[in-house]
Order: C-alpha cells, then sequence, then structure tokens
C-alpha cells in the first residue's frame, strides 16, 4: 500500500483473534494506517488485503467494529463514563463494558467511584 506521504511496501501480518498496537513517534503514520484499515480513505496506489481478499469488500460496519485508535490525549463524551466506554456501540451490556474497562487497567479506579461506572463526566 502507498500513500502521498505514507507507507511504501508496507506489509503487516496480524494474528486473529488478538489485539495488535500500533507505536511511534507523532508523525510516523500511525493514524494514516488506521485510517486506511477502517476505509476512511483508499490508498493511492497498491492493495490493502484482509484474509487473502480485497478490503473494499468488507462492510464499514464490520471493519470499525474490529478496528479501534486510542490518542495520544484523552477524549470524554457527555454522558456517563459507562457511556463513554460503550460509545458507538448498539445495546451494549454493562458485563462488555466492565471487561473493556479491565483490559485498560481502570475498572479498579472506576469501581471505587462513587457512583462506578454511572458517573457523569
Amino acid at each position: 500500500m502507498c500513500c502521498c506521504y505514507g507507507f511504501q511496501g508496507l506489509s503487516l501480518e496480524l494474528k486473529p483473534c488478538h489485539m495488535t498496537a500500533l507505536v511511534g513517534p507523532s508523525g510516523g503514520g500511525k493514524s494514516t494506517c488506521v485510517s486506511l484499515l477502517e476505509r476512511f480513505y483508499q490508498p493511492q496506489e497498491g492493495e490493502i488485503l484482509l484474509d487473502r481478499q480485497p478490503l473494499h469488500l468488507y462492510q464499514h460496519k464490520y471493519l470499525h467494529s474490529k478496528v479501534a485508535m486510542v490518542g495520544q490525549e484523552p477524549v470524554l463524551f457527555s454522558g456517563s463514563i459507562r457511556d463513554n466506554i460503550a460509545y458507538g456501540l448498539e445495546h451494549c451490556p454493562l458485563e462488555r463494558v466492565q471487561d473493556a474497562a479491565r483490559r485498560a487497567n481502570a475498572h479498579g479506579f472506576i469501581s471505587q467511584l462513587e457512583h462506578g461506572y454511572d458517573t457523569d463526566g
């Protein structure tokens, strides 16, 4: 895949059912890579394959459910902590929200708050 200022000859092999982190300095192309994987825009040259199939064959909703980006600065929306963790997911059960918080090492802190996951930001 190639992007005007981004990648030339980039090849990634991501393992199924594993979390992968792209890390690097500011301006290194991490956000561009994620944006390409989520099909926010198309590569100008080359192609992106997922399970040996061109990425454009996958629906945006599917890709957005599999790819996430954590920015350098936290962004909180109005609403509860639960609402912020489940943002963008329909009918997300509390157990799934708590699991996400555990994976982010935030469950203990949140649980100590007076209103827990219902604490408003």
